[in-house]
């Protein structure tokens, strides 16, 4: 009877099952933010400072272009841990569940140029048909070379008929990043979808200097990549600029069983490590999922 969960946060209330479970972990999906890592390199050592802010939000597009995925994620126990090294780029990332009721994860990377930390806290809304999903927690970015410090707001996400028909995934509202050490803002809006799709994936916003002065307008799709280009103080885009291309989303692999991107198969993977005896990868549950062992995995996840 899912009238009783109706306007309820159903984070870790209600017993799922595997069916509808996805061979991954929260603890990993805050991993996702570490694909573009690429992007925060260059912010870390622009001269622009409003260039510098765009470059940072092109490298927070990546979990936006990976929450397609339609199952849920396995909630970690208290404890549970995930890190991941990205040798070539020097980048260590280390990630924990600190609650579990409510659940929070807290998470840390970092390397030469940037410091990254996340608390989060998500919290869910039952709705019906449909959950709606808010992003609560703290995001801080740190970039060492010019001392700036970030704050990310993202906007809340939504699945569609998660009882009754296809499952799909929206993001919209209002996306903020803010430079809380110079005042500098950037305010994004990702488009709701409409009918027939319109207006889907479309995310436009601008950075701003500290007295909200439009410095740059940013553009794009949430799916797929982000342009940035010149603007006036109107926020239009000046005469003869060119659009220039911050961030391109990798290409998906075709018929995956659960829409993964070659990224998530990455955090999945443990080449080149070995994980912690409390790592999400070492989990019986999602493990024997990712082999096409449901039933053995619904036992695992409930015993």
């Amino acid at each position: 009877d899912y009238k009783q969960y109706l306007g309820k946060d159903i984070t870790s209330l209600v017993i799922l099952p595997v069916w509808i479970m996805q061979p991954f972990t929260m603890l990993q999906n805050m991993a996702e933010i570490m694909e573009y890592t690429d992007c925060l390199d260059k912010a870390a050592v622009t001269e622009d400072p409003y260039k510098r802010m765009a470059h940072v939000v092109a490298y927070t597009m990546g979990p936006f272009a990976a929450v397609e995925r339609a199952w849920k994620p396995f909630n970690p126990i208290l404890g549970e841990t995930f890190e991941l090294h990205k040798a070539d780029k020097g980048i260590k990332y280390i990630a924990e569940q600190v609650s579990h009721h409510p659940p929070i994860g807290a998470s840390h990377a970092e390397n030469d140029l940037w410091e990254y930390d996340l608390v989060s806290a998500p919290k869910t809304k039952f709705l019906g048909n449909s959950v709606e999903v808010y992003p609560v927690g703290r995001t801080r970015i740190k970039l060492k070379g010019t001392g700036d410090e970030f704050t990310l707001i993202p906007p809340p996400t939504k699945a569609h008929n998660v009882i009754i028909g296809k499952t799909w995934i929206d993001t919209h509202g209002e996306y903020k990043l803010i430079n809380t050490i110079t005042g500098a803002k950037v305010s994004l809006i990702f488009t709701e979808c409409g009918w027939f799709s319109a207006g889907r994936y479309e995310i436009r916003g601008h950075v701003y200097d500290p007295e909200g002065v439009p410095k740059l307008l940013l553009e794009g799709k949430w799916n797929s990549h982000l342009d940035c280009t010149p603007c006036d103080e109107e926020g239009n885009p000046l005469p003869d600029a060119e659009p220039e291309r911050l961030w391109t989303c990798e290409s998906k692999p075709e018929n995956d069983p659960y829409q993964f991107t070659k990224f998530a198969h990455v955090l999945n993977s443990c080449e080149g490590i070995n994980p912690l005896p409390s790592d999400s990868r070492r989990r019986p549950d999602r493990a024997l999922l990712e082999l096409g062992r449901s039933g053995e995995a619904a036992v695992a996840k409930h015993s």
